[in-house]
C-alpha cells in the first residue's frame, strides 16, 4: 500500500509542480506585459526590478496554487484510471479513499498554509510591490481613484467602490472636522475635478451626511442631498503619498481594524466580504481535490484534453458563484451586518462546489442501478 501511495504520490507532484510553473509563468507575463510600458520609460535600476517583481509573486501563487491544485488532481486520476492502474488497485483489494486519502490531506495542509498566505503574505507584498511601483519607477506620482481603494489624506479618509473615467459610483468619506467633531459623508455617484489653485473638488450627488459630537453624541446631525460638493484643499494634496490603499493590500487584522472603525453600513459589509473571500479562496483548494477526483476516476478515455476541459469548467463555474456572493454582498440590503452572514454568503462557491460533487454521486449510482 506504501508503493503504491508514493506511486500515486509521485506522480500528482510531478503534474502539480510543472503546471504550478507554467500557469504561475502565464499570469505573471500578464502582469509584466501592464508594467512593461512604465518600466521603459523610466528604466530602474535591476535591483528595483527584482524587488518589484519578487513582491509580485505570491499575488501570482495565490491564483496559480488553487488552480493548479485542481487540474493536477483530475491529471493524475484520470491518467491512472485510463491507463487501467485504477482497475489494478481495486482488483488487489484497495478502495478508493485508500489511495486518494494522501491528496485529500494535502489540500488540507494547503489550504490552511493558503489561509495565512492569503491573510498576511499576499497583502503585505503587494503593498511593497505598489510603494516600489509607485516611487521608485513611477517617478512623478499622481493620485488615482480605482476600484475598492481607499486613499488617505492629513484627516480625512475616501473610499471609491467603482470608477469609470472621471466619475466614480460609491464614495464613502470619513471626515475629521476637528478632534471632537466626526463627519461621514455616502454619494451613490460622483464627479472629481481640480480648480485652478490644485484643490480637489467632490462632485457629489444623491448621498447623505452625518455628523456626530463626540462631546455631544446625543446631537447626531443627519442631512439627506441630492447635489453636494465636497472639497480636499491642495495643502493636503501635497502632503499626501501616491499610493491609494487598497483592501488587497490590508492584511487581516487591518481589515477587522477598517470594520470597526467605520458606521457605514455598506462599506463594514464590503470589508467582511473581503476578510471572508481569502478564506473562501484557501479551502477552495480542498473542495477542487473532492469534486476533482470524482470526475477524474470516471474519465477512461482521452484523459488530458478531458482533464483540462473538465478543469476550465470547474473554475469557471466557481469564479461565476463567486462573482455572485460578492454582487449578493454589494446589492441586497436585508442581508445583515455579522459575521456569520456575510461569512456563509461568501462560501457560496464552496457550497455549491460541493453541491455539484453530492448531484453527480447521486447521479452516477441512480444510473449504475
Amino acid at each position: 500500500m506504501k508503493t503504491i501511495n508514493k506511486y500515486v504520490l509521485k506522480s500528482f507532484s510531478s503534474v502539480f509542480f510543472i503546471y504550478l510553473t507554467v500557469i504561475a509563468a502565464l499570469i505573471f507575463i500578464n502582469y509584466l506585459y501592464q508594467l512593461l510600458q512604465p518600466i521603459l520609460l523610466h528604466k530602474p535600476n535591476v535591483t528595483i526590478l527584482l524587488n518589484l517583481f519578487g513582491f509580485l509573486l505570491p499575488s501570482v501563487f495565490s491564483l496559480t496554487v488553487p488552480i493548479t491544485f485542481l487540474l493536477a488532481v483530475i491529471l493524475t486520476l484520470s491518467t491512472l484510471n485510463e491507463n487501467k492502474e485504477i482497475l489494478i488497485f481495486h482488483t488487489m483489494g484497495i478502495n478508493k479513499f485508500s489511495y486518494t486519502k494522501n491528496l485529500y490531506l494535502i489540500s488540507i495542509i494547503l489550504s490552511i498554509i493558503m489561509i495565512y498566505f492569503n491573510n498576511y503574505v499576499v497583502p503585505r507584498t503587494y503593498k511593497n510591490f505598489k510603494y516600489i511601483y509607485f516611487n521608485q519607477i513611477i517617478t512623478k506620482p499622481f493620485i488615482t481613484f480605482r476600484d475598492n481603494g481607499v486613499i488617505n489624506f492629513e484627516d480625512k479618509r475616501i473610499f471609491t467602490k467603482k470608477v469609470k473615467d472621471n466619475k466614480i459610483e460609491g464614495v464613502y468619506i470619513n471626515n475629521y472636522i476637528d478632534k471632537e467633531i466626526f463627519q461621514t459623508i455616502y454619494a451613490q455617484e460622483a464627479k472629481i475635478l481640480t480648480d485652478k489653485s490644485g484643490n480637489l473638488i467632490f462632485q457629489l450627488e444623491n448621498g447623505k451626511v452625518t455628523t456626530f459630537n463626540t462631546k455631544a453624541p446625543l446631537d447626531l446631525l443627519h442631512l439627506v442631498f441630492k447635489n453636494y460638493n465636497f472639497i480636499v484643499h491642495k495643502s493636503e494634496v501635497v502632503k499626501f503619498i501616491p499610493v491609494n490603499k487598497t483592501f488587497r493590500e490590508m492584511d487581516s487584522n487591518e481589515l477587522l481594524a477598517e470594520f470597526k472603525n467605520s458606521n457605514i453600513e455598506k462599506y463594514k459589509k464590503l470589508v467582511l466580504s473581503e476578510y471572508f473571500l481569502r478564506y473562501t479562496l484557501s479551502f477552495s483548494i480542498l473542495v477542487f481535490s473532492i469534486l476533482g477526483s470524482f470526475i477524474a476516476l470516471k474519465i477512461k478515455n482521452n484523459s488530458k484534453p478531458l482533464s483540462f476541459t473538465f478543469s476550465i469548467l470547474i473554475i469557471t463555474f466557481y469564479y461565476f458563484m463567486l462573482s455572485l456572493s460578492m454582487t449578493i454582498i454589494e446589492r441586497v440590503d436585508s442581508i445583515p451586518l455579522s459575521f456569520n452572514a456575510i461569512f456563509l454568503v461568501m462560501q457560496i462557491p464552496n457550497l455549491a462546489t460541493l453541491a455539484v460533487y453530492f448531484l453527480l454521486t447521486i447521479f452516477y449510482k441512480i444510473i449504475k442501478l
